[in-house]
């Protein structure tokens, strides 16, 4: 096998607390995961030596300060041999969005390169190696479509769900670093947080109206002080059906969580008229819960379905 060609799928979360700032400068959380099939490709081929990186997104770093490139470092000390690599990278994540695009390219990169070396790594540790990554590699690397986060976010516990939700997702022309959003609820700007179990119990009974109402993050005040329109997003997509609204993760995408691709769509074409294309820079993207991780992932015919509709 000279080639892999992968599909890294992002994510959104559907709860996030942070809960105190560590000695070590992260910050100990719990958070409620959600895989979603909106898809980075990844081809990867084996080469004389090296490691290279070229990619659509203009923006994206090719060197060392990308994380995929840090993954095939870490795998070639983990080895003790150099791997050599070109990596291509389509990107349809957005950067820096808080959907773990970069985590979950770098979680593909660890999966496809140990299967295209043969390397024999078992999935616990390139868990391991992901820590060292990133606190979202870890949720990238296992066949988990739902699960909750502790600590940095990286210590996963994967739960057994058959719900199925679909999202519009609400795409500023911005970006927000996770330190900044992290940064800001040092400032002790949280708000109240219910707890994570109404939206745990909402999931086990398959209850997207509970699931609404339960959602919660702590880091996404910033979006709204960074990007004002989003307010009136939300309340557009509120309007238009969504049984919840949140900022995923430290922002600025704003998701709505929908019970059929029927109801999804037509709330999309409101959501757009109502916010208007031509007064403020966005996209919005639809996608559903990603069932099915390993198929996805590793070019199943599911994931080239999934991506040929988008």
């Amino acid at each position: 096998m000279d080639r892999v060609v992968l599909y890294a799928p992002a994510k959104v979360n559907l709860f996030l607390e942070v809960l105190h700032k560590r000695d070590d400068g992260y910050h100990t959380i719990e958070t409620l995961f959600e895989k979603i099939a909106l898809f980075d490709k990844i081809e990867i081929a084996k080469a004389a030596g090296g490691i290279s990186i070229s990619s659509t997104e203009e923006s994206l770093p090719l060197g060392k300060e990308n994380i995929a490139y840090r993954a095939v470092e870490l795998l070639e000390e983990r080895c003790g041999r150099p791997l050599g690599v070109d990596i291509s990278i389509e990107k349809r994540i957005p950067i820096s969005a808080g959907l773990g695009g970069g985590s979950s390219d770098a979680a593909a990169v660890l999966s496809g390169v140990n299967t295209l070396y043969d390397l024999m790594l078992e999935s616990k540790e390139l868990v391991l190696l992901g820590e060292r990554l990133g606190a979202d590699v870890p949720l990238f690397i296992m066949d988990a479509p739902w699960a909750i986060g502790r600590e940095r976010g990286d210590v996963i516990k994967a739960i057994e769900s058959q719900m199925k939700l679909w999202h519009i997702l609400f795409i500023p022309q911005a970006s927000i670093l996770s330190k900044e959003a992290y940064k800001w609820v040092d400032d002790d700007r949280r708000r109240e947080s219910p707890g994570i179990q109404a939206a745990l119990g909402a999931i086990e009974q398959d209850d997207i109206s509970l699931l609404g109402k339960s959602l919660h993050n702590d880091l996404e005040g910033l979006s709204f002080e960074k990007v004002s329109f989003l307010k009136e997003a939300k309340k557009a997509l509120l309007d238009s059906g969504a049984a919840g609204v949140l900022i995923s993760g430290s922002g600025p995408v704003l998701f709505g969580i929908f019970a059929s691709e029927e109801e999804v769509i037509a709330s999309k074409k409101r959501v757009e008229e109502r916010v208007g294309t031509g007064q403020h820079r966005f996209k919005v993207l639809v996608a559903p819960t990603l069932n099915n991780t390993k198929e996805a992932i590793f070019y199943g015919a599911r994931a080239r379905k999934a991506t040929r509709r988008k």
